[in-house]
């Protein structure tokens, strides 16, 4: 059996539990445990990576082939679409490593007399630089909106900007912040760059930055009605004030 990338191996198990329904966080999280911390990294750029611009990469993918993307069986079509989003959109992945993990992979997953189809598509879509609009990735009746309200060059600079990777803040209140953690703005809130968040859980800033603006006072009652797992809750459990969290399903 030819040799598989560990961390293309996790992150086509994890496309494949998101396309049957599992969230993409918590598919990655169970398929890369057993990872090292560089690999772990690999895995979720392509999952996350994948994921934010799929419609590009079936358009890009679809441009090289004869047979309709979205009739492929799903196994080949997730081959396809991470193995397009390495060669076109990570700089370190060598393009013969994504075409020879994209075969075995098919094959891996009992789509061996796909693995000729594979191979083709993508070595055309290495020699042919196909052009696919930011606003692709964005859900057509999302970019209509944004273009309607903004016009289209604001409209395109918005689903450009959507696809640029978030960066990895975590809240750390009073707490001693991990190494290479850089404080922001926000009290308590710093950006992680890199590396393992310990025992601190990662929230976006503009989550973090909320609490702070509602300027809570003693005696006032706060409703978290979207409570999951409780970031703000116990944040505004740090103010002299009776906190309720509730999570609505």
């Amino acid at each position: 059996m030819a040799k598989l990338a560990a961390a293309r191996q996790a992150a086509f198990a994890a496309l494949l539990a998101v396309e049957r329904g599992a969230w993409s966080a918590e598919a990655l999280a169970s398929k890369s445990a057993l990872l090292d911390s560089r690999d772990a990294g690999l895995a979720s750029d392509i999952v996350f990576g994948t994921l934010r611009r799929k419609a590009q990469l079936d358009g890009i993918a679809g441009a090289c082939s004869t047979r309709p993307i979205d009739k492929l069986d799903v196994e080949v079509r997730v081959v396809l679409e991470m193995a397009a989003y390495q060669a076109r959109f990570l700089d370190r992945v060598p393009d013969h490593a994504v075409v020879n993990d994209a075969v075995e992979l098919a094959r891996r997953a009992g789509k061996a007399s796909a693995a000729g189809f594979v191979n083709a598509i993508l070595r055309s879509v290495m020699r042919n630089n196909v052009e696919v609009s930011d606003g692709l990735a964005t859900p057509s009746w999302l970019f209509e909106r944004w273009k309607k309200q903004f016009g289209t060059e604001v409209a395109q600079g918005i689903a450009a900007a959507s696809l640029v990777p978030p960066e990895r803040f975590i809240r750390v209140g009073e707490a001693e912040a991990p190494e290479g953690a850089v404080p922001t703005e926000v009290a308590g809130c710093f950006v992680l760059p890199e590396g393992d968040p310990g025992p601190y859980r990662f929230q976006d800033i503009s989550s973090q930055a909320v609490v702070p603006l509602l300027e809570l006072q003693p005696g006032q009652a706060f409703l978290d009605v979207c409570a999951a797992p409780g970031n703000k809750t116990a944040k505004a459990k740090q103010t002299p004030m009776r906190a309720v969290d509730c999570e609505l399903h």
